[in-house]
Protein backbone atom coordinates (compact mmCIF):
# COMPACT_ATOMS: atom_id res chain seq x y z
CA UNK A 1 0.00 0.00 0.00
CA UNK A 2 1.23 3.52 -0.77
CA UNK A 3 2.27 5.59 2.25
CA UNK A 4 -0.71 7.66 3.41
CA UNK A 5 1.15 10.97 3.07
CA UNK A 6 1.89 10.23 -0.59
CA UNK A 7 -1.76 9.67 -1.55
CA UNK A 8 -3.15 12.65 -3.51
CA UNK A 9 -6.61 14.04 -2.89
CA UNK A 10 -7.56 13.23 -6.49
CA UNK A 11 -6.18 11.04 -9.24
CA UNK A 12 -7.18 9.67 -12.63
CA UNK A 13 -9.19 6.48 -12.95
CA UNK A 14 -6.23 4.91 -14.75
CA UNK A 15 -3.92 5.64 -11.82
CA UNK A 16 -6.44 4.57 -9.17
CA UNK A 17 -4.95 1.08 -8.77
CA UNK A 18 -1.70 2.61 -7.49
CA UNK A 19 -3.52 3.42 -4.25
CA UNK A 20 -5.47 0.20 -3.63
CA UNK A 21 -4.74 -2.12 -0.71
CA UNK A 22 -3.12 -4.54 -3.15
CA UNK A 23 -2.21 -4.73 -6.82
CA UNK A 24 -4.94 -6.00 -9.14
CA UNK A 25 -4.87 -9.65 -10.14
CA UNK A 26 -6.21 -8.66 -13.55
CA UNK A 27 -6.93 -5.34 -15.21
CA UNK A 28 -8.66 -4.37 -18.45
CA UNK A 29 -6.41 -1.34 -18.96
CA UNK A 30 -4.19 -3.08 -21.54
CA UNK A 31 -7.15 -4.59 -23.43
CA UNK A 32 -8.37 -1.40 -25.07
CA UNK A 33 -11.88 -1.68 -23.65
CA UNK A 34 -14.00 1.43 -24.09
CA UNK A 35 -16.10 3.22 -21.46
CA UNK A 36 -15.10 1.23 -18.40
CA UNK A 37 -12.16 -0.22 -16.51
CA UNK A 38 -12.48 -3.59 -14.79
CA UNK A 39 -10.06 -4.90 -12.19
CA UNK A 40 -10.08 -7.97 -9.94
CA UNK A 41 -8.40 -7.99 -6.55
CA UNK A 42 -7.50 -10.19 -3.61
CA UNK A 43 -7.34 -7.74 -0.71
CA UNK A 44 -5.92 -8.68 2.69
CA UNK A 45 -8.59 -9.85 5.19
CA UNK A 46 -7.90 -6.84 7.39
CA UNK A 47 -7.08 -3.25 6.59
CA UNK A 48 -6.10 -0.84 9.33
CA UNK A 49 -6.28 2.35 7.32
CA UNK A 50 -6.37 3.15 3.63
CA UNK A 51 -6.73 6.56 2.01
CA UNK A 52 -8.37 6.32 -1.41
CA UNK A 53 -8.04 9.36 -3.69
CA UNK A 54 -11.09 10.77 -5.43
CA UNK A 55 -11.58 9.89 -9.11
CA UNK A 56 -13.81 11.49 -11.78
CA UNK A 57 -15.71 8.30 -12.66
CA UNK A 58 -18.28 6.21 -10.74
CA UNK A 59 -16.66 3.33 -8.84
CA UNK A 60 -18.39 0.02 -8.06
CA UNK A 61 -16.83 -2.56 -5.72
CA UNK A 62 -18.54 -5.98 -5.84
CA UNK A 63 -17.43 -8.32 -3.06
CA UNK A 64 -17.18 -12.00 -4.10
CA UNK A 65 -15.87 -13.68 -0.95
CA UNK A 66 -15.75 -13.34 2.82
CA UNK A 67 -18.01 -11.55 5.29
CA UNK A 68 -16.43 -8.19 6.01
CA UNK A 69 -17.21 -5.17 8.16
CA UNK A 70 -16.13 -2.12 6.16
CA UNK A 71 -15.93 1.38 7.61
CA UNK A 72 -15.58 4.45 5.42
CA UNK A 73 -15.57 8.21 5.81
CA UNK A 74 -14.75 11.30 3.86
CA UNK A 75 -11.30 12.44 4.83
CA UNK A 76 -11.51 13.56 8.48
CA UNK A 77 -15.28 12.95 8.73
CA UNK A 78 -17.38 10.49 10.75
CA UNK A 79 -16.98 6.75 10.17
CA UNK A 80 -19.89 4.84 8.59
CA UNK A 81 -19.98 1.03 8.86
CA UNK A 82 -21.43 -1.54 6.46
CA UNK A 83 -21.42 -5.33 6.72
CA UNK A 84 -20.65 -6.87 3.34
CA UNK A 85 -21.51 -10.42 2.29
CA UNK A 86 -20.53 -12.00 -1.03
CA UNK A 87 -22.67 -10.45 -3.77
CA UNK A 88 -23.04 -7.08 -2.06
CA UNK A 89 -21.42 -3.90 -3.30
CA UNK A 90 -20.39 -0.29 -2.83
CA UNK A 91 -21.27 2.41 -5.36
CA UNK A 92 -19.22 5.60 -5.08
CA UNK A 93 -20.17 8.55 -7.34
CA UNK A 94 -17.50 10.84 -8.80
CA UNK A 95 -16.14 13.05 -6.03
CA UNK A 96 -13.46 15.61 -5.29
CA UNK A 97 -12.42 14.52 -1.78
CA UNK A 98 -10.51 11.36 -0.76
CA UNK A 99 -12.07 8.54 1.28
CA UNK A 100 -10.62 6.71 4.28
CA UNK A 101 -11.29 2.98 4.66
CA UNK A 102 -10.71 0.25 7.23
CA UNK A 103 -12.11 -3.26 7.30
CA UNK A 104 -12.11 -6.53 9.20
CA UNK A 105 -13.12 -9.93 7.81
CA UNK A 106 -14.49 -12.92 9.66
CA UNK A 107 -12.04 -15.17 7.80
CA UNK A 108 -8.29 -15.13 7.30
CA UNK A 109 -8.84 -15.67 3.57
CA UNK A 110 -8.34 -12.77 1.11
CA UNK A 111 -11.30 -10.55 0.22
CA UNK A 112 -11.95 -11.13 -3.50
CA UNK A 113 -13.54 -8.23 -5.36
CA UNK A 114 -14.29 -7.16 -8.91
CA UNK A 115 -14.18 -3.39 -9.29
CA UNK A 116 -15.69 -1.34 -12.10
CA UNK A 117 -15.08 2.27 -13.08
CA UNK A 118 -17.67 3.43 -15.59
CA UNK A 119 -16.73 6.50 -17.62
CA UNK A 120 -18.67 9.52 -16.33
CA UNK A 121 -18.55 10.96 -19.84
CA UNK A 122 -20.09 7.79 -21.26
CA UNK A 123 -22.77 7.78 -18.55
CA UNK A 124 -23.64 11.37 -19.45
CA UNK A 125 -23.75 10.46 -23.15
CA UNK A 126 -26.13 7.57 -22.48
CA UNK A 127 -28.23 9.87 -20.28
CA UNK A 128 -28.66 12.31 -23.17
CA UNK A 129 -29.49 9.51 -25.63
CA UNK A 130 -32.02 7.62 -23.54
CA UNK A 131 -33.68 10.24 -21.35
CA UNK A 132 -32.50 13.68 -22.51
CA UNK A 133 -30.78 14.21 -19.14
CA UNK A 134 -28.56 17.24 -18.81
CA UNK A 135 -25.20 16.17 -17.34
CA UNK A 136 -25.59 18.76 -14.57
CA UNK A 137 -28.68 16.88 -13.30
CA UNK A 138 -27.10 13.43 -13.42
CA UNK A 139 -26.25 12.75 -9.78
CA UNK A 140 -25.63 9.21 -8.56
CA UNK A 141 -26.47 8.14 -5.01
CA UNK A 142 -23.69 6.70 -2.87
CA UNK A 143 -24.56 3.12 -1.84
CA UNK A 144 -22.93 1.00 0.88
CA UNK A 145 -23.41 -2.74 1.36
CA UNK A 146 -26.37 -3.14 -0.98
CA UNK A 147 -27.36 -6.12 -3.11
CA UNK A 148 -28.22 -5.23 -6.70
CA UNK A 149 -28.67 -8.38 -8.82
CA UNK A 150 -28.35 -6.47 -12.11
CA UNK A 151 -25.01 -4.90 -11.19
CA UNK A 152 -23.81 -8.21 -9.74
CA UNK A 153 -24.61 -10.00 -13.01
CA UNK A 154 -22.81 -7.37 -15.10
CA UNK A 155 -19.81 -7.49 -12.75
CA UNK A 156 -19.53 -11.27 -12.97
CA UNK A 157 -19.94 -11.21 -16.76
CA UNK A 158 -17.15 -8.66 -17.09
CA UNK A 159 -14.92 -10.58 -14.68
CA UNK A 160 -15.32 -13.69 -16.84
CA UNK A 161 -14.62 -11.71 -20.00
CA UNK A 162 -11.54 -10.20 -18.39
CA UNK A 163 -10.26 -13.66 -17.50
CA UNK A 164 -10.84 -15.37 -20.84
CA UNK A 165 -11.65 -12.69 -23.42
CA UNK A 166 -9.77 -12.01 -26.61
CA UNK A 167 -10.16 -9.84 -29.68
CA UNK A 168 -13.92 -10.35 -29.67
CA UNK A 169 -14.36 -8.65 -26.31
CA UNK A 170 -15.02 -5.05 -27.35
CA UNK A 171 -18.58 -5.52 -28.60
CA UNK A 172 -19.44 -7.56 -25.50
CA UNK A 173 -17.93 -4.98 -23.15
CA UNK A 174 -19.62 -2.01 -24.85
CA UNK A 175 -22.97 -3.77 -24.52
CA UNK A 176 -22.29 -4.46 -20.83
CA UNK A 177 -21.25 -0.84 -20.25
CA UNK A 178 -24.47 0.35 -21.84
CA UNK A 179 -26.57 -2.01 -19.69
CA UNK A 180 -24.78 -0.78 -16.59
CA UNK A 181 -25.20 2.89 -17.52
CA UNK A 182 -28.94 2.55 -18.18
CA UNK A 183 -29.40 0.64 -14.91
CA UNK A 184 -27.59 3.34 -12.94
CA UNK A 185 -29.78 6.00 -14.54
CA UNK A 186 -32.92 4.08 -13.63
CA UNK A 187 -32.09 2.90 -10.14
CA UNK A 188 -29.25 4.88 -8.59
CA UNK A 189 -29.79 8.56 -9.41
CA UNK A 190 -31.07 11.23 -7.02
CA UNK A 191 -33.75 12.07 -9.56
CA UNK A 192 -35.55 9.07 -11.03
CA UNK A 193 -35.06 9.15 -14.77
CA UNK A 194 -37.52 7.55 -17.12
CA UNK A 195 -35.63 5.66 -19.81
CA UNK A 196 -37.58 5.31 -23.02
CA UNK A 197 -37.87 1.82 -24.48
CA UNK A 198 -37.66 1.89 -28.26
CA UNK A 199 -39.87 -0.47 -30.22
CA UNK A 200 -39.75 -1.35 -33.87
CA UNK A 201 -37.15 -2.72 -36.25
CA UNK A 202 -34.33 -1.55 -38.43
CA UNK A 203 -35.31 -0.97 -42.02
CA UNK A 204 -34.20 -3.76 -44.40
CA UNK A 205 -31.59 -1.49 -45.99
CA UNK A 206 -30.10 -0.47 -42.64
CA UNK A 207 -30.05 -4.05 -41.40
CA UNK A 208 -28.36 -5.19 -44.61
CA UNK A 209 -25.66 -2.53 -44.25
CA UNK A 210 -24.95 -3.76 -40.73
CA UNK A 211 -24.88 -7.48 -41.59
CA UNK A 212 -22.70 -6.88 -44.66
CA UNK A 213 -20.30 -4.86 -42.50
CA UNK A 214 -20.13 -7.67 -39.93
CA UNK A 215 -19.31 -10.26 -42.60
CA UNK A 216 -16.53 -8.08 -44.01
CA UNK A 217 -14.97 -7.39 -40.58
CA UNK A 218 -15.30 -10.64 -38.63
CA UNK A 219 -11.56 -10.71 -37.94
CA UNK A 220 -11.52 -7.21 -36.42
CA UNK A 221 -12.44 -5.91 -33.00
CA UNK A 222 -15.98 -4.86 -33.88
CA UNK A 223 -17.61 -2.36 -31.57
CA UNK A 224 -21.20 -1.39 -30.92
CA UNK A 225 -20.39 2.09 -32.19
CA UNK A 226 -19.06 0.64 -35.47
CA UNK A 227 -22.32 -1.18 -36.09
CA UNK A 228 -24.53 1.71 -35.01
CA UNK A 229 -22.71 3.98 -37.46
CA UNK A 230 -23.61 1.62 -40.30
CA UNK A 231 -27.26 1.99 -39.31
CA UNK A 232 -26.93 5.74 -38.83
CA UNK A 233 -28.43 5.81 -35.30
CA UNK A 234 -27.22 6.02 -31.70
CA UNK A 235 -25.74 2.94 -30.03
CA UNK A 236 -28.59 2.67 -27.50
CA UNK A 237 -31.29 2.79 -30.17
CA UNK A 238 -29.31 0.48 -32.42
CA UNK A 239 -28.82 -2.26 -29.82
CA UNK A 240 -32.54 -2.46 -29.12
CA UNK A 241 -33.77 -2.17 -32.70
CA UNK A 242 -31.22 -4.72 -33.87
CA UNK A 243 -32.42 -7.28 -31.33
CA UNK A 244 -36.03 -6.64 -32.28
CA UNK A 245 -35.06 -7.11 -35.95
CA UNK A 246 -33.02 -10.32 -35.58
CA UNK A 247 -33.98 -11.86 -32.24
CA UNK A 248 -30.35 -11.59 -31.13
CA UNK A 249 -28.28 -8.92 -29.43
CA UNK A 250 -25.45 -7.50 -31.59
CA UNK A 251 -22.94 -9.48 -29.54
CA UNK A 252 -24.90 -12.74 -29.92
CA UNK A 253 -25.27 -12.17 -33.66
CA UNK A 254 -21.59 -11.42 -34.24
CA UNK A 255 -20.53 -14.40 -32.10
CA UNK A 256 -22.78 -16.72 -34.13
CA UNK A 257 -21.47 -15.34 -37.41
CA UNK A 258 -17.89 -15.89 -36.24
CA UNK A 259 -18.56 -19.48 -35.20
CA UNK A 260 -20.40 -20.26 -38.45
CA UNK A 261 -17.44 -18.84 -40.41
CA UNK A 262 -15.11 -20.95 -38.28
CA UNK A 263 -17.14 -24.06 -39.09
CA UNK A 264 -16.75 -23.36 -42.80
CA UNK A 265 -12.99 -22.90 -42.45
CA UNK A 266 -12.62 -26.08 -40.40
CA UNK A 267 -14.57 -28.03 -43.03
CA UNK A 268 -13.05 -26.53 -46.17
CA UNK A 269 -9.45 -25.64 -45.33
CA UNK A 270 -6.36 -27.11 -43.70
CA UNK A 271 -5.80 -24.07 -41.49
CA UNK A 272 -4.81 -24.86 -37.92
CA UNK A 273 -7.38 -24.29 -35.18
CA UNK A 274 -5.34 -21.29 -34.00
CA UNK A 275 -5.31 -19.76 -37.49
CA UNK A 276 -9.06 -20.33 -37.80
CA UNK A 277 -9.60 -18.60 -34.45
CA UNK A 278 -7.58 -15.57 -35.57
CA UNK A 279 -9.34 -15.49 -38.95
CA UNK A 280 -12.72 -15.08 -37.26
CA UNK A 281 -11.67 -12.57 -34.62
CA UNK A 282 -10.39 -14.51 -31.61
CA UNK A 283 -6.86 -13.87 -30.40
CA UNK A 284 -7.37 -16.26 -27.48
CA UNK A 285 -7.57 -19.94 -28.53
CA UNK A 286 -9.26 -20.87 -25.24
CA UNK A 287 -11.91 -18.17 -25.68
CA UNK A 288 -12.52 -19.38 -29.24
CA UNK A 289 -12.81 -23.01 -28.10
CA UNK A 290 -15.23 -22.05 -25.33
CA UNK A 291 -17.50 -20.09 -27.67
CA UNK A 292 -17.29 -22.76 -30.38
CA UNK A 293 -18.30 -25.54 -28.00
CA UNK A 294 -21.07 -23.44 -26.49
CA UNK A 295 -22.69 -22.98 -29.90
CA UNK A 296 -21.91 -26.34 -31.52
CA UNK A 297 -21.57 -28.74 -28.55
CA UNK A 298 -18.18 -29.85 -29.91
CA UNK A 299 -14.62 -28.61 -29.68
CA UNK A 300 -13.09 -27.23 -32.90
CA UNK A 301 -10.84 -30.30 -33.18
CA UNK A 302 -13.71 -32.74 -32.68
CA UNK A 303 -15.83 -30.82 -35.18
CA UNK A 304 -13.07 -31.02 -37.80
CA UNK A 305 -12.53 -34.73 -37.23
CA UNK A 306 -16.23 -35.42 -37.74
CA UNK A 307 -16.35 -33.83 -41.21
Amino acid sequence: MTDQQQVPAQTSTLAFEDYAASKPIRSSIDKGWQHLIVRTYQHPPRGEHLVVPAVPDPHIVLQLSNSTCVEAREFGGAWRAAQLQPGQLFLTPPRDRPTELRWNSQSSEPVVTVELHLSARFLAQVGIEVADIDAAHLQLIERSGIHDPSIEQVGLMLKQELEQGGLGSQLYVESAAQLLAVHLLRQHCRVQHRVQDYRGKLSPSRLRRVTDYVQAHLNTNLSLEDLAQQAGISTYHFARLFKQSTGESPNQYVTRQRIEAAQRLLRQTALSVLDVAIAVGYSSPSHFATQFKRLTSASPTTFRQSR
